[in-house]
């Protein structure tokens, strides 16, 4: 960590109220006690680009700088075409959909001989789609081969699943069963010369470094110095990422609460997209419903450059709610699934359901990855408490101490000059019986004088 130099008066002052740790810096004092703030630019307008590239996280080791960021190739979504063929007439077929994290889930439909081959496409897509809590696929009517359902990893990078599709028989007889390994993660390169797998860090004053990546997750990268960065520009662009820091308790604080902001909120977003409103389930009463994808809270910034820019907030500052929930119908409280033993099936939902809104519920009891520590909500903050009392404590005990150590200095620095209170203070009384006795001498004098004078000048006459 690189930390400049500081006195301990400037530096409790500063730590205190928070100073701005300067460019190609990481702390000021050499403390984890922070707070950052991050602006996403594109280069060629210098205009915010929110939409490119996000800040998912800046670590005490982060160095303050503008970090320049060229996309070689963006990340790519693992996909594949899937053969879609109706049951005959009187019989039904069930699909087994293991997903791109291992999950299992799967859906049955029949055809009831009324249904056209159009409606059980739809119906299968939507089977689908209300899976993709668990599958992590989205589906959609193919528009290469009329007829196929085309499948869409929701997260990019290199991942697999499979479809495996049973008959009704009284002993299931797999009809087809197809796996696809595909996508791939963002590249991110520095032109050069030479090229390089990293990323440049302008620290100002005309000095750069490189900083190395040292993990690639789709579209998620980590810096060696703890930066992690979400990208989503194509490939070919360039972002430029301003990071500044602000060392101190009070900033430590917001830093914290801020996490806990932003974690709750991308949580409770993640529950939200995977329901129901009320008015998707008015407008088709007989489907099995998509995942609304509508996110509860988002970005201002975002969203008042430009109203479809929906996304996750970046800071507690600037989190609204979509302004798209203002219609409450829009607010999804269902659930197209419900967890059966094994595996989840979906469901039909219905006016009432209130499924969804249970499990967002649950969020205050769920513990999550993404706090130093698994944690839930509530503990995180009251961790985040008993930090700052502890803090205050510390702050308090340090007063006591540096008064104390004041006093004993004092009082050394007094006996070094030789100044005793006694020693002046007898002095202070001798010194005063003697201007007494000088006193009583003058008067004495001066009667002797006027005796002489007027008195003894009187005799003979």
């Amino acid at each position: 960590m690189v930390a400049l130099p500081s006195s301990g008066e400037l530096r409790g002052i500063l730590e205190a109220r928070g100073a701005l740790v300067p460019a190609g810096y990481s702390s000021l004092f050499g403390t984890t006690n922070f707070d950052w703030q991050a602006q996403v630019i594109d280069p060629l307008t210098s205009q915010p680009a929110p939409n490119k590239m996000q800040v998912v996280d800046v670590t005490a080791e982060t160095v303050v700088g503008t970090y320049k960021v060229h996309v070689g190739t963006a990340a790519v979504k693992n996909s594949a075409s899937l053969s879609f063929t109706p049951p005959a007439a009187g019989h039904s077929e069930t699909y087994k959909i293991t997903g791109i994290d291992g999950s299992v889930c799967q859906f049955t439909f029949s055809n009831d001989g009324i249904k056209t081959a159009a409606d059980m496409l739809n119906e299968a897509i939507t089977n689908f789609n209300a899976l993709t809590s668990h599958s992590g696929l989205t589906a959609q009517a193919s528009t290469l081969v009329p007829g196929n359902i085309d499948l869409t990893a929701v997260k990019a990078g290199n991942n697999t699943f499979r479809v495996q599709k049973f008959d009704d028989a009284p002993v299931p007889n797999m009809v087809s069963d197809q796996t696809c390994t595909g996508g791939s993660n963002v590249i991110i390169t520095d032109p050069g010369p030479p090229p390089t797998s990293t990323v440049k860090l302008d620290q100002g004053g005309g000095v750069t470094k490189q900083v190395a990546i040292t993990k690639v997750d789709g579209n998620q990268i980590t810096l060696d110095n703890g930066l992690v960065l979400n990208v989503t520009a194509g490939s070919g662009e360039d972002v430029h990422v301003n990071i500044s820091k602000r060392e101190g308790q009070i900033a430590d604080i917001r830093r914290k609460l801020n996490k806990l902001a932003m974690v709750f909120a991308s949580e409770l977003n993640k529950k939200h997209m995977e329901g129901v409103s009320l008015e998707a389930i008015q407008n088709s009463p007989n489907k099995i419903l998509e995942p609304s994808g509508i996110r509860f809270f988002v970005d201002a910034v975002a969203y008042h450059a430009n109203a479809s820019n929906l996304f996750d907030p970046v800071d507690m500052e600037h989190m609204i709610v979509n302004p798209l929930l203002d219609n409450s119908a829009k607010v999804a409280a269902a659930r197209p699934e419900r967890d059966q033993p094994s595996p989840p099936r979906p469901s039909v939902p219905y006016e009432g359901n209130s499924d969804n809104s249970r499990e967002i519920a649950q969020l205050k009891y769920q513990k999550f990855g993404s706090f130093p520590q698994p944690s839930t909500c509530d503990d995180y903050y009251r961790t985040v408490s008993g930090d700052l009392g502890v803090s205050g404590q510390q702050a308090e005990r340090m007063y006591k101490n540096q008064t104390m150590l004041t006093d004993t200095v004092m009082g050394q620095r007094d006996s070094v000059t030789s100044v005793s209170l006694d020693e002046e203070m007898t002095n202070m009384i001798r010194f005063q019986q003697a201007y007494n006795a000088a006193a009583r001498m003058v008067n004495a004098v001066d009667e002797m004088i006027d005796t002489i004078i007027n008195r003894m000048g009187m005799v003979g006459r």
